[in-house]
């Protein structure tokens, strides 16, 4: 039982692990004028799905570890 149990809990921890992910919170805004940009469409390059931006630009995406850019539009 002991062998099982220690089997199990070192499996869930592997999976715990490679299932790590990160939220990333950010602004989005005019490059020229510094406004805020609601209604932008921001998703992780390479994934399916993202977010839009509020009323005030800001945004929140969830990233794997290896993910790295972020596409707005």
């Amino acid at each position: 039982m002991k062998k099982i149990f220690t089997t199990l809990l070192f499996t869930m921890s592997i999976a715990w692990a490679f299932a790590q992910r990160g939220t990333v919170t950010g602004k989005v805004t005019d490059a020229l004028t510094g406004e805020s940009l609601p209604g932008a469409t921001v998703v992780v390059d390479g994934a399916t799905g993202g977010t839009a931006t509020d009323g005030n630009g800001m945004f929140s995406v969830s990233m794997s570890p290896g993910d790295r850019k972020l596409l707005v539009s």
